[in-house]
C-alpha cells in the first residue's frame, strides 16, 4: 500500500509538473497564435520565461511584430495608391472637361478662324497635360515595382553630361529667367541616359514653377574635385562625397521649411500654391520619380534651402 501511494504521489507530481511547465504554456501559446490569426491581441508574459518555451514565445513575438509591420506597410501603400488614383482622377477630369467644352465650341460655325485656332490650341495643351499625367503615373508605378531594374550603359562623362545639360539655359531665358550652366566631368559612368534626362527635365520644370519672374536658375554637373566656388556654404556643406558626380539645380525664390523638404519626395505632395508661379500645378509625381531613378542608379537626392538664396536639389551618382 505504501509503495502504491508513493507511486501515485510521484505520478501526480510529474503530471502537475508537466502541466505547469509544458502543457499550460503550450496551450497559452496556441491561444496567442489563434488570436493573432483572427487579428486579436492576447496579453501574455510567456516570452519572459527563461526556458525553451520562453525562447519559442519570444520568437513568435518577434515574428508577430514583423508581420504587423508588413501589414502596416501594405495598408499604407494601399492608402497611398487609393489617394493617388483619386487625386489623378480629379486632375484628369478638369482638362477633360475643358477639351469637351472646346470641342463642342468648334461646332459653332460663327467662330472666326482665329477663335478656332485658339480653341484647337487649348485642346492640344490640355491633351498634352493629360498625356504627361498618365506618363508620370505609368513611370511611377513601374519604378515602384521591386522587379524593375534600370538598364545602365557606360558613357563618357564629359560628353554625356554636356548633352544632358544642353538647351535648358536657352529655354529658361525664353521663359523669363536668367540662367547659367556649369559642366565639369571627366570620368566614365554607368547610367540610363533616358531616365536621367527625365530626372533633369522634372527638376528644371519644378524650378520654373517655383521661381519668380526674372529670377535665377543655375544648372550644374561636376565631380567633387571640381566644386564651383560660386556655391554658398549652405549648398557646398552638403557636398561630402569624394567620388562620383553631382547634378544640382538651384533656383532663387522663397525658402522651403526644413520639415517639408523630405515630404517633397512623397507622391502628390505639393507646397503651398502661393509659392508656385501663377499657381501652376503639375501631377505632383515629378520629384518622387526623380528620387526613385537616382536611387536605382545607386545614388541619392536631397534638398537644401536658404531664406535669402532659394532652393537647390542635389543629386549624387556613383
Amino acid at each position: 500500500g505504501s509503495i502504491i501511494l508513493l507511486l501515485v504521489i510521484i505520478y501526480s507530481g510529474i503530471i502537475y509538473f508537466l502541466n505547469r511547465r509544458l502543457n499550460r504554456p503550450v496551450r497559452e501559446l496556441m491561444l496567442q497564435m489563434k488570436a493573432f490569426a483572427k487579428g486579436e491581441n492576447t496579453p501574455s508574459t510567456l516570452h519572459e520565461k527563461k526556458d525553451e518555451l520562453g525562447e519559442l514565445a519570444w520568437s513568435f513575438r518577434i515574428m508577430q511584430q514583423e508581420i504587423e509591420q508588413v501589414r502596416q506597410q501594405v495598408y499604407q501603400e494601399q492608402q497611398q495608391k487609393e489617394f493617388i488614383i483619386a487625386s489623378l482622377s480629379h486632375d484628369l477630369k478638369t482638362p477633360l472637361t475643358s477639351i469637351q467644352a472646346y470641342a463642342e465650341g468648334l461646332k459653332n460655325k460663327e467662330l472666326s478662324q482665329q477663335e478656332q485656332l485658339n480653341y484647337i490650341e487649348v485642346i492640344g495643351s490640355k491633351s498634352e497635360f493629360m498625356k504627361q499625367i498618365l506618363d508620370d503615373l505609368m513611370m511611377y508605378t513601374l519604378l515602384k515595382s521591386p522587379s524593375y531594374t534600370l538598364h545602365l550603359v557606360e558613357v563618357e562623362g564629359a560628353e554625356f553630361f554636356e548633352m544632358l545639360m544642353a538647351d535648358y539655359e536657352q529655354v529658361c531665358r525664353e521663359k523669363g529667367f536668367s540662367a547659367s550652366t556649369f559642366v565639369q566631368v571627366d570620368s566614365m559612368y554607368d547610367v540610363n541616359p533616358k531616365q536621367l534626362m527625365r530626372v533633369v527635365d522634372n527638376l528644371v520644370a519644378n524650378a520654373w514653377h517655383y521661381t519668380e519672374p526674372g529670377g535665377k536658375i543655375n544648372m550644374s554637373a561636376f565631380e567633387p574635385a571640381m566644386i564651383p566656388q560660386k556655391y554658398p556654404h549652405w549648398i557646398s556643406s552638403q557636398l561630402i562625397k569624394k567620388t562620383g558626380v553631382y547634378i544640382i539645380i538651384h533656383n532663387s525664390g522663397e525658402a522651403i521649411p526644413f520639415e517639408q523638404q523630405e515630404q517633397l519626395f512623397e507622391p502628390l505632395y505639393q507646397l503651398d500654391q502661393s509659392r508656385s508661379q501663377k499657381g501652376q500645378r503639375g501631377a505632383g509625381l515629378g520629384l518622387s520619380i526623380a528620387k526613385q531613378i537616382i536611387e536605382k542608379h545607386g545614388g541619392r537626392i536631397s534638398i537644401a534651402s536658404n531664406k535669402q538664396q532659394g532652393t537647390a536639389v542635389i543629386c549624387w551618382l556613383p
